[in-house]
């Protein structure tokens, strides 16, 4: 299970609504005492009966390829499910963890707070090549995700609080 930051606004009830306005958050994470959150989940696939489809648009002309090569028995997967110990979600929920990454690396840096970080830097700010960036929050995972993305972009330098210098080895 991931346990982000931002959860901490679903099970504050209004309170938390008021923190998200505008944000597509509260619709699905509107959490009531007693029910079971709905999240992203990493599991083992113990079946599959899902196929993989082939080409661009799925249409009734596409050709399947067997089960096998969609989702295989033992494969490492995300989801945004129930905390459950068990569940049935559909192939198009699923995403593949990539071979020898685990569950904890997979949510910290392929996951929502990665994400944050990678698009929010990339994205929103849209560095250039001798900018000097700066990151509020640079300490935390988000923060430190975006110090990264902006070295890597080309930022000159990047500034955070609490006090962060990125250094990036030439090599890297």
């Amino acid at each position: 299970m991931s346990m982000d930051p931002t959860m901490r606004n679903a099970m504050a009830g209004e309170e938390g609504a008021d923190r998200t306005q505008g944000s597509a958050y509260w619709a699905f994470m509107n959490w009531t005492p007693g029910s079971v959150p709905v999240w992203r989940i990493c599991g083992v696939v113990l079946e599959s009966k899902a196929a993989e489809w082939v080409g661009e648009q799925r249409r009734s002309a596409l050709q399947i390829r067997p089960a096998a090569e969609g989702f295989a028995k033992g494969e490492l997967c995300m989801a945004m499910a129930p905390w459950r110990e068990l569940n049935a979600v559909n192939a198009e929920q699923l995403k593949k963890v990539p071979e020898g990454i685990s569950p904890a690396a997979a949510f910290s840096c392929l996951e929502l707070v990665a994400q944050t970080g990678y698009c929010g830097a990339k994205f929103v700010a849209r560095p250039k090549p001798g900018d000097v960036a700066y990151v509020s929050g640079a300490a935390g995972a988000t923060g430190l995700i975006a110090c990264q993305t902006f070295k890597q972009l080309g930022a000159l330098e990047v500034r955070g609080w609490p006090f962060v210098k990125v250094q990036i080895h030439p090599n890297s």
